[in-house]
């Protein structure tokens, strides 16, 4: 079943919060790679670690952020600004957006930001096999089994109504 268009989909991934400290520094230079970069090398990980053979066919996105896709239907790693001015000194980040997001400790998480085009659509299926592909790789990269993955939706009607009413952004 192809991923329905009325929804904004990522795939986020977690890890174990009562794991040792060893294997937290691990996990938090996967996210850094995944978010800085350099992240091709863990984008063709998970292409080996895929069973569809779709999936094992895709391309490594290069560019600000890296990826997989095919062009018309992407999944690119979260991306967070950095500089010579290096905002994660200070625990801030740029969004491109509203300005600055908090990146300090209590952002864990791995993000894979997923897109589609009328001409490449991604199936429920695409996405699940490449959930489990990359928990294969941050257990491989970090040596913890308790990591979990998945598939989040959000309805771009709610996001709509959201910015037409509000803005969180704009100053007083």
């Amino acid at each position: 079943m192809n991923i329905i268009d009325s929804h904004i989909h990522l795939i986020r991934f977690r890890i174990n919060k009562n794991i040792r400290d060893s294997c937290e520094t691990k996990w938090k230079k996967l996210k850094e790679n995944c978010e800085y970069g350099p992240n091709s090398d863990i984008a063709e990980m998970i292409i080996n670690h895929c069973q569809i053979q779709d999936n094992k066919n895709l391309q490594i996105l290069e560019g600000t952020a890296g990826g997989i896709g095919t062009g018309s239907k992407e999944i690119k790693f979260r991306h967070k600004y950095k500089s010579n001015f290096d905002y994660r000194d200070y625990g801030i980040g740029y969004d491109y957006g509203c300005g600055f997001y908090n990146t300090n400790d209590n952002d864990n998480d791995i993000i894979l930001n997923i897109t589609s085009s009328q001409n490449g659509r991604w199936t429920y299926d695409d996405l699940d096999d490449i959930t489990l592909a990359f928990i294969k790789v941050a257990r491989q990269f970090t040596g913890v089994k308790y990591i979990t993955g998945h598939i989040e939706l959000e309805s771009k009607k709610i996001l709509e109504n959201d910015s037409a009413s509000s803005s969180d952004c704009e100053s007083d």
